[in-house]
């Protein structure tokens, strides 16, 4: 069990451990799961699913997949069209393009669909999946003001939905989810800490820590399952009443949806119903109107089975962190009287792989977006000292950054929990250095409030990348943006949703289609139809990273391997004087063509195939100011390869100069699907661009290497004015 942080918690004990590397996500190989009960969720019978249905029908038939499609031709331009947004007017152009007319003539049989811009919208319309359609209902508002004959007003308004129940079954039925989807709580540890709960469970020891990831690892599934009431099962290929029981866990809002859900005004926190449910049924009383409650006589989650809404609102990272703890807050505060310092502190950030330079400072920036306040989070706390003299100010903005990238973490332990109670309670010992400097007045700011809720709803729901508003963000521009732009802006509402659907069928048959030739495959080597589960339509979708690929072997064994494999192409820098003019023939960023690289996925690491240019040691020295690069190079190989060669015979020796490679990392958090490119940058001046050398950490011993951060002490801090 996770214990109970003291209220009076000073910061993560001194152990030795490293719970900084445990919490930021650990691989699925190296966790071990347990179900908090051995009958949830198992499936009480089998049955086919909507893929499993339609191939056993067309196969009957005697049709292709690809139906109502007559060719996989046919289905592939409009795929194309749906898929690219090609607009009505381009679809009609296209369709009369000789070629399409062509081909219509050739083969009336194949492209009847191809005839005209309505006929192939009927087609795709006629796609039998997914099963969850769009319904229009209205809703009659009858509001708090009066008409002329002292009526309450009211307005009709349309709603379109769709049946929560059909959407879930369509996510169970689709097989690319199979075994992604969980129907049952279980607790997850690591696998060696695993192994010792099994010792203490024998020696009748309390449980050992454990870790949150998803919902169904936290507190709040299995406490709904264990209130006197036998779990259910669950039927795995179709929902059926007898078996299902929604029950609303979270809400996913912003602050004002989350109190409008909440019944309580914007400056109030929805999640504090201490004394509200009792006010709430006297709406003129004067502690109604003191608690800031709104007069909402049936809420539409008054009569939902065991649901809290107050509970239900979980950690909005994005509009909560981002966007109003750190920009909104943070940022104003420390950048007040020292904006233009602050802005020439983020033009000076030296460039690097995945982080973004504002060569214009922030304070012209208008319209912000996520990625750029988590860009700016990145080095913020770097950029801080000198900017006010009291030391306080720097402790507080670090203690807000951590407690943001701890609220980011895909796991926690109960390690991590308390370092994010920790981050909290500094912040809360330094904030009235922001009052003595008159930048603020109080801090009765909700955002702020809501980040003692943090730890609590990650106890019960699990981490919070799984609640951000982000999500519906990124849905918002993908289908609605998106969606309105491809319309003609008459009776949009009914357009958006065609689009919206008209995709939707046309992903839902490309799933089926893989599906569908996978298991005609699997079935014509013998296989069962139980061996096309997990992973096969992924498979078809989704390359998988070859994480053990080899690099690039370049032939080269020894330096008269080098000199042999490279001498004999031409060299754009002439033998004799060390100079760097010949450099400027040379693409600057090391290649000469994307086919240069090969195409191999998470190998070691990548470079261009050909060199940017070859050199002497001696014009090295000089081009990359590497004065030092001989006497290194000959240290190198006598320690590595048992090579002795002295500092003046490198001299003349000529060496394979690239200006940059990459390296594929893998993820921190752990995450299978996930990487990072790490590129290395040597490149020097050319012409008027200037040059680019990247810092690199060596890791001499790996068997002292540790996973902390890097510790040193700041000599300086050096500041420039530029000169108009």
């Amino acid at each position: 069990m996770l214990p109970p942080l003291p209220t009076d918690f000073e910061g993560p004990t001194s152990s030795g451990s490293d719970p900084w590397s445990a919490a930021a996500g650990t691989p699925e190989s190296e966790t071990t799961r347990r179900p908090t009960h051995p009958s949830a969720g198992q499936p009480v019978g089998e049955q086919q699913t909507p893929y499993e249905s339609r191939y056993c029908s067309l196969q009957a038939a005697g049709l292709p997949p690809c139906t109502p499609f007559k060719c996989k031709e046919e289905w592939e331009v409009a795929d194309w069209a749906i898929r690219h947004g090609i607009t009505q007017r381009a679809t009609e152009e296209f369709l009369e393009l000789d070629m399409v007319r062509f081909c219509r003539r050739q083969a009336p049989h194949h492209f009847p669909s191809l005839s005209s811009k309505q006929t192939l919208y009927e087609t795709i319309d006629s796609i039998p999946g997914p099963s969850a359609e769009w319904t229009l209902i209205e809703i009659t508002i009858q509001g708090t003001e009066r008409d002329e004959h002292g009526n309450l007003m009211t307005e009709t308004v349309d709603v379109w939905v769709r049946d929560p129940v059909a959407v879930i079954r369509d996510l169970i039925g689709n097989p690319d989810f199979d075994g992604d989807i969980d129907y049952a709580p279980v607790q997850e540890f690591l696998t060696e800490i695993a192994q010792e709960l099994s010792e203490a469970a024998e020696q009748g020891q309390s449980e050992v820590d454990r870790i949150l990831t998803e919902m169904n690892t936290a507190e709040w599934w299995p406490r709904i399952q264990a209130s006197s009431c036998t779990p259910y099962p669950l039927d795995l290929a179709v929902i059926t009443d007898s078996f299902f029981f929604p029950i609303l866990a979270a809400y996913l809002a912003d602050y004002p949806e989350q109190c409008l859900v909440c019944c309580n005004k914007e400056n109030r926190c929805p999640t504090d119903p201490a004394t509200t449910l009792a006010v709430l049924q006297d709406p003129h009383s004067e502690l109604f109107a003191r608690l800031g409650l709104r007069d909402v006589p049936d809420p539409f989650w008054a009569d939902l089975p065991y649901t809290n809404i107050f509970n239900c609102i979980v950690p909005d990272l994005l509009h909560q962190l981002h966007k109003g703890v750190f920009m909104t807050h943070l940022v104003s505060w420390v950048s007040h009287g020292n904006q233009a310092e602050l802005d020439a502190r983020f033009a000076r950030i030296p460039p690097y792989t995945n982080l973004r330079v504002f060569k214009n400072g922030i304070s012209t920036i208008s319209q912000w977006t996520g990625n750029e306040y988590r860009q700016m989070e990145k080095v913020f706390v770097g950029l801080l000292p000198g900017l006010h003299d009291d030391p306080r100010v720097v402790a507080a903005a670090r203690a807000i950054l951590d407690f943001i990238y701890l609220a980011h973490y895909p796991s926690h332990t109960a390690a991590t929990l308390s370092q994010l109670q920790d981050a909290l309670n500094r912040f809360h010992n330094h904030r009235q250095v922001f009052v003595e400097l008159g930048l603020r007045q109080h801090f009765n700011v909700q955002k702020l409030h809501w980040m003692q809720h943090y730890l609590t709803s990650i106890i019960d729901f699990g981490t919070c990348d799984g609640f951000s508003t982000e999500i519906s963000e990124r849905l918002h521009i993908d289908c609605v943006k998106s969606a309105y732009r491809a319309s003609n802006r008459k009776e949009y509402v009914k357009q958006m949703l065609a689009w919206l659907s008209r995709r939707e069928k046309m992903r839902w048959l490309k799933l089926y289609m893989s599906w569908s030739e996978k298991r005609s495959h699997m079935q014509s080597a013998g296989a069962s139809s139980r061996d096309l589960q997990a992973g096969t339509v992924r498979q078809a979708l989704h390359k998988t990273p070859h994480e053990d690929s080899e690099p690039e072997d370049t032939g080269i064994r020894s330096l008269g391997d080098l000199d042999a494999s490279y001498l004999s192409r031409p060299s754009p820098i002439s033998q004799g004087t060390a100079t760097t003019e010949g450099i400027a023939s040379v693409q600057a960023d090391g290649h000469s063509d994307d086919d240069d690289i090969e195409d191999q996925l998470f190998p070691t690491y990548r470079i261009a195939s050909k060199p940017a240019a070859i050199l002497t040691g001696n014009e090295i020295m000089v081009a990359y100011q590497a004065e030092s690069f001989t006497d290194a190079l000959s240290s190198f190989l006598q320690a590595e390869a048992r090579l002795s060669l002295p500092p003046e015979t490198l001299l003349h020796h000529s060496f394979a100069t690239f200006t940059r490679f990459t390296r594929t990392l893998p993820s921190l958090r752990g995450l299978p699907d996930e990487s990072f490119n790490d590129t290395v940058f040597a490149r020097p001046l050319i012409d008027a661009r200037p040059a680019r050398f990247s810092t690199v950490l060596y890791v001499e011993n790996v068997d002292i290497a540790e996973t902390l951060g890097v510790q040193g002490n700041i000599l300086c801090y050096l500041s420039y004015k530029k000169q108009s």
